[in-house]
């Protein structure tokens, strides 16, 4: 199945970045953009032939348009945890076009712009995906937690109302997921990171040591920049 994906995925690529020179580029290629940034596709005959091809293509050999978009989202998560973030959001939004209401597809595009420092709009799609009834484990509820935390952190324009109301809901993410995801080493170890963005070291300090009680193993750089900021406790 992997090597008759990567085929596909070759190939249709090579179709879709072909008529891509057809409609009008804004600084990013349209294909970096989530959901090609809401432009009508079908008004450019070139795209609306390829993606047509693309469609009929891949459903053919997913056996629906539903299942090919879980596969092409799958390999993007792939490309997207070996940093390839390009390559990723392309692979995201192809999952996209083939099933628009894929929660899979929105924590993916939100996990790429928040790799791109682009907080506040990578909460959004994270919002999306729970409405679109994304499963609330493997780290989603801690990664949305995490977002929403740096959204308020960076965003100049929130006014301290709006900055706290983020921060509210960041933790009750966070809590959330502390109920209801198995895997609470992530949780705590994401927990973590978002304290120390805060400054809450003391805070910080506690999720690590939460992360080391479920067997988790705290990353040593992340560790480092913390000791640097603040001493580690003593435990007792």
């Amino acid at each position: 199945m992997r090597n008759v994906l990567v085929v596909l995925l070759a190939f249709a690529f090579g179709i879709v970045g072909c008529a891509g020179t057809s409609p009008p580029r804004g600084s990013s290629p349209i294909d970096q953009v989530p959901m090609y940034g809401g432009m009508d596709r079908s008004a450019y005959p070139a795209l609306r032939s390829a993606d047509e091809t693309f469609i009929q293509g891949v459903t053919r050999e997913f056996g629906s348009r539903e299942a090919a978009s879980h596969n092409y989202a799958t390999y993007a998560f792939e490309l997207y945890r070996k940093d390839d973030l390009n390559r990723a959001m392309q692979r995201f939004n192809q999952a996209w076009l083939l099933n628009p209401n894929n929660p899979q597809v929105f924590w993916g595009f939100a996990s790429v712009l928040h790799d791109r420092g682009d907080y506040c709009q990578s909460i959004g799609l994270m919002e999306k995906a729970l409405e679109l009834g994304i499963s609330p484990d493997k780290g989603f509820l801690a990664d949305a937690g995490l977002i929403a935390s740096r959204c308020a952190l960076t965003n100049q324009t929130l006014s301290p109302a709006e900055q706290k109301q983020l921060f509210e809901k960041s933790e009750r993410l966070f809590q959330r997921s502390e109920r209801e995801d198995q895997n609470k080493a992530y949780v705590y170890g994401t927990w973590s990171r978002a304290y120390r963005d805060q400054k809450k070291y003391a805070e910080a300090w506690q999720m690590v040591a939460k992360q080391r009680s479920v067997g988790g193993k705290p990353d040593e750089r992340f560790l480092s920049l913390l000791r640097s900021e603040s001493p580690e406790p003593i435990q007792k």
